[in-house]
Parts: structure tokens; C-alpha cells; sequence
């Protein structure tokens, strides 16, 4: 086994000498923990159905051609649904958890819920409702991109009932997951959809629209809704190398319930 590691992902290749050679390739994001093969030589097209959709939706966001991003976000939901109709659920207890705001935000309750003027985001589009939870919460400062000169923020304690609802384990824990929809997802959580040409200015596209950034991480997030799914149990994006976290991003089907989730009232929080 060889391994090169680098600043985010760990790339290992592994070679096994049979009647025929395979060769297989895995690649390990750092900041998540989701490991994923990239390539199979034994089943060489499995993801490049996948790649060619996520090229061509690119393309068309890039372009601001609404044609091209409606075409492709239809092709890119048929093919992933079969991997999401039977899927696991998150099977735990409650699971204690935070959602962290920043201390200038004006909070009119004793609680803190999900925005009330839902901008866009990862898994969701403007007006959506949402609510982005984490179960650590000492990378709250990272989520909320504090000033280490002012680390205070406003922060609610939760325990979600995760049994209750169908909530999606798309945890890098989950060794069940379908290989395409593990790489469907480490696409989204690495917020770069990149395709050839001057990458400097695909990224600064992408840097600066939302719309466009998280368009492919809405697109999964919509097929889980689409099946009746209450929210998804995701890896956190902002990890590193021997500690990593997860969000439990839950959907509109039942986020109105959330005052029944919260642990008294809401507090200053601080690094």
C-alpha cells in the first residue's frame, strides 16, 4: 500500500496481483473523514456517468445558461435516485447537538430556531426553511468564520430525536453508502465543482454566488426531500486530521417542531 497525503485529501492506491492486475484508488478527505474510490479497473465506469453530469451542470451555471442547468439537474436526479430509495436511517437516540449564531444577531425569543428569513445555503435555497445543527461545538467558531479578537457568539442546545423522523445517514461512518452517492456528496462538501479551462476563474464564480456554489448540494438535498426524507446526518466541512464533525441538516417537512428539541434557554457562547 502506498499513500500520498496532502493539505485536505489522502490518496491511497492499492494494487492487487491476481490471474489479472486490478488496481484500485481511494481518495480520503481530511476535513470530512469520507473515503471514497475514485477509481476501479475492475469496474472502470462506474462514477463517469456521475462526472459527465456534474461537468455539464457546471458548464451551464458558468454560462448562466438556465436550459443547460435545468437539463442536467433532471439527468443528475434520475440517475441518483435509485441509490437514495433504500437508504439507512440514523438510528441513534437523541443526539445532543448546537446551532451557534453570531452575537450582534437579534434573538425575539428565549430560544434560537432556524433563520426566519432562510438565505442560501448548502442544502438549502432562499426562503427554505432549514435548520443546520452540529454536534460539536467547539467548531462553532469555524462554521461562523469568528474574529479570533472577538470569540463570543449566542448558541442553543438541542437533542434531536433522530429516531423519530427519517433522517439519512450520510455520515463518512456509514459503510453502507453507495460509492456514486459517497462521491456525489464529497463533491458537494468540498463547495468546488471544477471543470477544465482557467480554474482561477471558475473559482472566483463560484467563490462569489451562493446560487451557483451550492446549486449540486441542492440538487441533493431536493432528491431527499423528493423521497419523503426529513433531513440528512452529514459530515462537517470545516475538520481536520484526527478530529472531524457532523451537521444533522433538518429539512421543512418537520422543522416547525423545534422548539421541542431545544435544552432551555439560549446563551452566550465563547472559544
Amino acid at each position: 500500500m502506498k499513500s500520498n497525503n496532502g493539505s485536505n485529501i489522502k490518496l491511497t492506491f492499492e494494487d492487487h496481483i491476481t490471474m489479472k492486475d486490478t488496481f484500485q484508488a481511494k481518495v480520503e478527505e481530511v476535513k470530512t473523514g469520507r473515503s471514497v474510490i475514485h477509481h476501479d479497473s475492475e469496474e472502470p465506469t462506474a462514477t463517469t456517468p456521475m462526472r459527465k453530469l456534474v461537468t455539464g451542470l457546471t458548464e451551464g451555471l458558468i454560462n448562466n445558461n438556465a436550459s443547460q442547468i435545468g437539463d442536467y439537474t433532471e439527468k443528475l436526479k434520475s440517475f441518483l435516485a435509485p441509490n437514495i430509495d433504500n437508504f439507512n436511517h440514523v438510528k441513534n437516540g437523541a443526539i445532543v447537538c448546537y446551532r451557534g449564531v453570531w452575537k450582534g444577531v437579534p434573538i425575539k425569543s428565549a430560544t434560537i430556531g432556524p433563520a426566519p428569513s432562510p438565505s442560501e445555503n448548502r442544502y438549502n435555497k432562499t426562503g427554505e426553511k432549514c435548520l443546520y445543527l452540529i454536534d460539536k461545538r467547539i467548531f462553532i467558531p469555524d462554521e461562523l468564520e469568528l474574529n479570533p479578537t472577538d470569540p463570543y457568539w449566542q448558541e442553543q442546545k438541542y437533542e434531536f430525536p433522530a429516531f423519530k423522523f427519517n433522517i439519512a445517514d450520510i455520515s463518512s461512518e456509514n459503510q453502507d453508502l453507495d460509492n456514486t452517492l459517497g462521491i456525489a456528496f464529497q463533491i458537494s462538501e468540498s463547495g468546488q465543482v471544477f471543470i477544465g479551462g482557467d480554474f482561477s476563474q471558475t473559482h472566483q464564480i463560484f467563490k462569489t454566488d451562493k446560487n451557483k456554489r451550492y446549486r449540486f448540494s441542492q440538487i441533493l438535498s431536493e432528491l431527499f426531500k423528493d423521497r419523503g426524507w426529513d433531513g440528512i446526518f452529514v459530515p462537517g466541512v470545516l475538520g481536520h486530521s484526527g478530529m472531524t464533525y457532523h451537521n444533522v441538516v433538518v429539512f421543512e417537512s418537520i422543522v416547525d417542531q423545534w422548539k421541542d428539541w431545544t435544552v432551555g434557554n439560549y446563551y452566550k457562547g465563547k472559544k
